[in-house]
């Protein structure tokens, strides 16, 4: 585990936040809990092994050496899946860059592709077309989901709890414009214009 130690002091010097480490943490405990089960040492996995760690992490409560027939309903969402994933690649990323590490697993995640990120011709398109980038090899598709709104009578009995003007004002400029709380607080008098 010192590996891993070394791995969350560089990211603290590097200048991640608090609650991103207490993320590379967890993601990291989950890893190695998989690991254990399987009775595998982290310097020596395969593809192979990290598509296993994708479908533990899916239903991590059944046996890793028994398949389920039956469908199973997922324990965490395909982004959860892949944020984890990516804190793992991040882990041995930073192995390949500062530690004598010959497997180099964080290249075999990731195979290089031509044309566009999107999947799509964009204006720009004959540009790019003969670019490389790397796309992820295990990546769980992820349904898009819209965002959660209040309802109107929500936002009306907010409005008319306020006891002075500016929250009034705050929580209107907010479900008016759709901006988000760090943008309405950074507004200053001049990023207004005021026809008279």
């Amino acid at each position: 585990m010192d590996s891993v130690i070394k791995f969350l002091k560089f990211k603290d010097n590097s200048g991640s936040a608090r609650e991103t480490l207490r993320a590379y943490c967890y993601h990291l405990k989950l890893y190695f809990e998989f690991l254990e089960q399987k009775g595998l040492v982290y310097h020596d996995l395969g593809i192979n092994e990290m598509a296993e760690f994708t479908r533990w992490l899916q239903n991590p409560h059944a046996s890793v050496k028994v398949s389920s027939i039956s469908p199973f309903v997922p324990v965490r969402k395909p982004n959860t899946v892949n944020t984890i994933m990516t804190a793992v690649e991040v882990f041995y990323d930073y192995l390949n860059r500062h530690v004598d590490y010959s497997i180099k697993l964080s290249d075999r995640l990731k195979r290089q592709m031509m044309g566009s990120r999107r999947g799509f011709k964009d204006f720009l398109y004959h540009i790019n077309k003969d670019k490389l980038f790397n796309k992820k090899v295990l990546k769980l598709k992820a349904a898009k989901s819209r965002p959660k709104t209040l309802p109107k009578k929500d936002i009306s009995l907010l409005i008319g709890a306020c006891t002075n003007l500016r929250d009034e004002f705050l929580l209107h400029l907010l479900w008016e414009s759709g901006m988000r709380i760090g943008e309405a607080l950074a507004l200053r008098l001049k990023d207004f214009e005021i026809d008279g």
